[in-house]
Parts: structure tokens; C-alpha cells; sequence
């Protein structure tokens, strides 16, 4: 091999069949520096894709040469671990090529895994359950945007943890009130509040005629005709026990020297409403009558309070507007004085009234007027539990008529 005919025989080099110092090769059609055992080829210049040797196992694979690496796969999921390996043309039983399984002791972990909500990197891509953009399953959530603890079923997200502003249930029907929701207290405002399809629903019928309170003009009646039904009452001490009892058809409080209230069931929480009843002082030493309303328990009432009706003990009469809450009476209006509040002595019946508007509170007496009050707390003074009150009636103050309007 030098470009010579060193033997005058006309051939030169590869030319020349009796050539003695050519190089042996094989072709290396994959590039993996291994070549293909029946390329054998002696020449004087190899080709540019050929090597010396012809040891490759598959000269179409580069991955698959006498160096190839093959390693352990414990769990036989088809992905290996580098923990052992082994070289070879072909991969010796329990090894593959895959060195990439993040866990080889569990074969549902590895690179094609679904990853799902277990805590597990199924996938090994270094993400698990919802820190990966890929994961498939979880639990569906429905947002919670008014935050009272109700979702949205037309606003959903899938999650293995529940997301911030979202919730497990699925039953608001309105999520941007957090006053609406299963369970909330109607308002007798047209909204369905609880979420039941009626927006009336729970709410108080005291009359039992179909109409619940805040819709029925008449909400309350008691003529005390036929007794006073589930009414109480409450010993608010003043002496002797009261002695309520029906007579002839009116509620009387007979017992001297006793301070007390009867009450009615719970009429609901208006805002809006008026307490009318006609009172009767058979004595003339009578000290208070009067309305009850928005009783919650004895350390928290209203009170409409007619003193002195029959003037027995020269105070003219007079209306006043007390308040008891959590155990402290207070005196928040009385009449000027300009309206003769007694009945002359004698026993006469005489109609009393106690509007509410929200927290404008008015007293009327025998049809004027004598005393306003506008409460400036936040919430509007309910009807709640209404009732009568008397102390020291000197033989009977009687009551007939009650009836509660809502204008």
C-alpha cells in the first residue's frame, strides 16, 4: 500500500490481488463504534464508516453494542435503577435499559404512571399529587365565593386537597350571599334564603290560617274566649303568687301585690308590627298594666307600662316604654302628660297599642298617641314573645281581644 506497482504487474495497491500489508475493517453503519460482523473488508484505505472490529450486536441499534448498559429493575415494571448493572449485547434477565424508575420497589411508580392523589410521585417527574400539572383523578370542589361554608355546583375544580375558596358541598344557591344557604333563616323578603325553593318557608303562621306572619295582615289573634291556649307565665315577684285565670271570656290577673307576665308562643322575629288588646281595672288600686313584647327570656323584654289607671294614687295615670336587657330596666319615653290616662275612677274598658316600625316604637291609649321612642341599636325590635303584664291589681285587671297586625 503506497501507490507503487512494486511487482511490475500492471496492478497497483488494492488493485493488486497479491496486496500484503492492507488493513481488515468492518462497517459501522450506526455510529456506535462497533461494526457489523459481515462487513469484512481489507483495503489499503478503510472507509470513513467503517472500524476494526466487527463486534456490534446490531449494527442498525447504536444502543446496542458490547458496552451497552443494562440495568436492574427490582419490580419488573420494564424501568430500572442504576443500584446494579451490567453490560452486554443483551440485557441479562431482570435488567433493562431504563435507568430512570424513582422507586423499584413499587411497580406502579414509574416514568409511565398516571400520577394520582396518593402522596406518591407516581410518575417520577419530581411533582406529586397536585403540585403536578399532569395528575389525573382527585376529588371534585365547588367554590365557596360569599365563604359561608356552601359551594357552587356550576363551579367546580378537581383537587386531592380541597383548594382555598372551595368547599366539599355543593348546595348554595346563590354564592355571592353569604346570608343564603341550606339552613339559613328565611326573611320573608322575597329570597330564598335556605335555599328550598320557597322563601317563606319556616317562617311563622301564629294564626294557623295559611299566611305566614310577615305576609298576613292579621298575624295574631286571641279573644281568650274559649281560654288562652299554650300562653305562660312568668312570677316576676312582687308579693303573692299571680293568678292568671280565664272569666267570662277575658284573661284576669286576680292576685294582690303580684308582679307578673302571661306570654304567648313565639310569633316570629317581625319588624314590623302592631299589639292591640283592651284592659279592664275592676279595682281602684290597681299600680301597672300593660304590653309585653319582644320577650326573649326575664333579663330581656320590652314593655308598654299603663300606671295608675284609675288614679288611686294621684299620679294622673301614665304610659311609659321600658326596656330590660340583660337584667338592667331602663326608661326610654313617657306621655307628656298632655293626655288624661285614667278612666275617671270608675272600671272602664280602654284600648292600648304598641306599633313597631323597624325601631320606631309609638304607644297609643284609647286612640291617641302618647309617647315615641326610636331605639338606636342596630337590630329591629322583634315581636318575638308578646304577653301582658300586671302588679298589684287589687282584685283583677282583665285583658280581651289581643290582636297583632303587620301593616
Amino acid at each position: 500500500c503506497n501507490g507503487v506497482d512494486d511487482d511490475c504487474d500492471g496492478d497497483t495497491d488494492d488493485d493488486d490481488a497479491d496486496l500484503t500489508d492492507a488493513t481488515t475493517t468492518w462497517t459501522d453503519a450506526d455510529g456506535d463504534g462497533y461494526g457489523d460482523p459481515d462487513t469484512e473488508t481489507t483495503a489499503c484505505s478503510p472507509a470513513s464508516t467503517s472500524v476494526d472490529n466487527g463486534d456490534d450486536c446490531d449494527d442498525s441499534d447504536a444502543s446496542l453494542n458490547p458496552d451497552t448498559v443494562w440495568n436492574i429493575d427490582y419490580d419488573g415494571d420494564g424501568y430500572g435503577t442504576t443500584d446494579y448493572t451490567a453490560t452486554g449485547c443483551e440485557a441479562p434477565s431482570g435488567y433493562v435499559a431504563s435507568s430512570d424508575d424513582c422507586d423499584d420497589l413499587d411497580a406502579a411508580v414509574n416514568p409511565a404512571a398516571a400520577e394520582v392523589c396518593n402522596g406518591v410521585d407516581d410518575d417520577c417527574d419530581g411533582d406529586t399529587d397536585d403540585d403536578d400539572a399532569g395528575r389525573t383523578g382527585g376529588d371534585t370542589w365547588y367554590a365557596d365565593s360569599d365563604l359561608d361554608g356552601f359551594g357552587d355546583a356550576a363551579s367546580t375544580t378537581t383537587a386531592c386537597e380541597v383548594p382555598s375558596g372551595y368547599v366539599d358541598d355543593a348546595t348554595d344557591c346563590d354564592d355571592t350571599d353569604i346570608t343564603v344557604f341550606p339552613g339559613a333563616q328565611e326573611e320573608c323578603d322575597g329570597v330564598d334564603r335556605d335555599c328550598d325553593g320557597d322563601p317563606l318557608s319556616g317562617l311563622t303562621d301564629s294564626d294557623g290560617d295559611g299566611i305566614v306572619n310577615c305576609e298576613d295582615p292579621e298575624v295574631y289573634t286571641q279573644d281568650f274566649d274559649s281560654g288562652w291556649g299554650s300562653w305562660t307565665t312568668v312570677d316576676l315577684g312582687g308579693g303573692n303568687s299571680p293568678s292568671w285565670t280565664i272569666s267570662s271570656g277575658t284573661l284576669v290577673e286576680a292576685s294582690n301585690a303580684a308582679m307578673s307576665f302571661a306570654l304567648s308562643e313565639d310569633l316570629d322575629a317581625l319588624d314590623t308590627w302592631t299589639i292591640t288588646v283592651d284592659v279592664y281595672n275592676s279595682t281602684s288600686a290597681c299600680n301597672d298594666s300593660g304590653i309585653v313584647f319582644g320577650y326573649l327570656d326575664e333579663d330581656n323584654w320590652w314593655r308598654a307600662t299603663w300606671s295608675d289607671p284609675t288614679d288611686y294614687y294621684g299620679t294622673g295615670g301614665a304610659l311609659t316604654l321600658h326596656r330590660m336587657e340583660a337584667g338592667t330596666l331602663t326608661s326610654l319615653a313617657a306621655d307628656d302628660g298632655s293626655v288624661d290616662l285614667t278612666n275617671g275612677g270608675a272600671s272602664a274598658w280602654i284600648t292600648m297599642s304598641v306599633s313597631v316600625d323597624f325601631d320606631d316604637v309609638s304607644v297609643t291609649w284609647d286612640g291617641s298617641e302618647v309617647l315615641t321612642h326610636t331605639e338606636t341599636g342596630a337590630s329591629p325590635i322583634g315581636l318575638d314573645i308578646i304577653g301582658l303584664y300586671t302588679y298589684d291589681n287589687d282584685g283583677g285587671v282583665y285583658y280581651d281581644d289581643l290582636v297583632v297586625t303587620n301593616p
